[in-house]
């Protein structure tokens, strides 16, 4: 089992219920921000705890992880990281998370010593962002491009948003479900691409609330989504590109602006905050995930 994958169809799962079925002891994350930061904080989790244990060229998201101890299980790890964070922040759903860490097929030796990792981990990680004192990892604070002038065909609500049916990270995340799968990854890949995903998906969020001129944060998220995973899969980073032949789900969710009109995804065209999306995704992508470079906040 992908832990990458299977928690990342938990935490989805987390959002919904806490959007949809309102219990007064779940604070739980609302709105646009509150949504991205939840599933950043979750993946930047399952990331730091595969990746302490592992090493990468690139390295973890915080500047100094908890040190893992030998024979530490990585999928325990994971699988414990994105636990603890969905439990920190959806306490009322404590039960049916629990019940996702039994099922989760965790054995083998290590189990414990990779769930102590990843429990650590977490901790960490909500500790920093408790306060949310600014932007996750982007290092720069981007803004968006105007509005288009009246009569401008792209001056639409439906362009400015990317298309009606875009813009929840949730459905960002099952898009790039789409892709992982169909590009075959493995599990630290899966790590690496969600965690880049996620952390862009809520640092455009950060930067549209702030931004003056209030830019679409839904197109903002198919920037920032978008262009992430180009960079990820190393193809033309301006489009349109083929990324999505065969990928029927992926095609059909990328109408109107967002593609090139053969299917193909296509962000070339600077609306609202598509611009500011895929530069939060190339700032990410030049500098990495790290805890030490992200912009502070706005000053006033």
């Amino acid at each position: 089992m992908d832990q990458i994958l299977y928690w990342n169809a938990v935490a989805p799962e987390s959002d919904r219920k806490a959007h949809t079925e309102i219990d007064p002891l779940e604070p739980g994350p609302r709105g646009p921000i509150g949504r991205s930061r939840a599933l950043a904080i979750v993946h930047l989790a399952m990331h730091d705890a595969i990746f302490s244990i592992f090493g990468a060229p690139h390295g973890t998201w915080l500047t100094a992880p908890p040190v893992a101890a030998t024979g530490a299980l990585p999928d325990a790890a994971i699988a414990v990281a994105a636990h603890t964070t969905l439990s920190a922040l959806y306490p009322a759903q404590t039960a049916r998370l629990d019940k996702a860490l039994r099922t989760a097929g965790l054995r083998g030796r290590g189990a414990g010593r990779g769930g102590n990792q990843g429990q650590a981990v977490a901790h960490a990680i909500l500790k920093d962002r408790a306060g949310d004192p600014g932007c996750i990892a982007v290092t720069s604070r981007y803004i968006a491009d105007p509005p288009p002038q009246a009569g401008d065909p792209r001056s639409s609500s439906r362009a400015c948003d990317g298309s009606g049916r875009l813009g929840s990270p949730p459905l960002y995340n099952l898009i790039t479900r789409e892709f992982a799968v169909a590009q075959r990854n493995d599990v630290e890949q899966n790590a690496r691409l969600f965690a880049l995903v996620n952390t862009a998906l809520a640092d455009a969020a950060i930067l549209c609330r702030d931004d003056p001129s209030h830019p679409s944060v839904h197109a903002a998220f198919g920037g920032a989504a978008f262009q992430t995973i180009r960079r990820y899969y190393d193809v033309a980073a301006d489009g349109p590109d083929t990324l999505t032949d065969g990928l029927g789900f992926v095609s059909g969710e990328l109408d109107g602006s967002a593609t090139d009109g053969h299917g193909r995804a296509d962000l070339s065209p600077h609306i609202g905050g598509v611009r500011l999306g895929r530069d939060v995704a190339d700032d990410l992508w030049a500098a990495g995930l790290r805890q030490d470079q992200a912009a502070g906040p706005r000053l006033p």
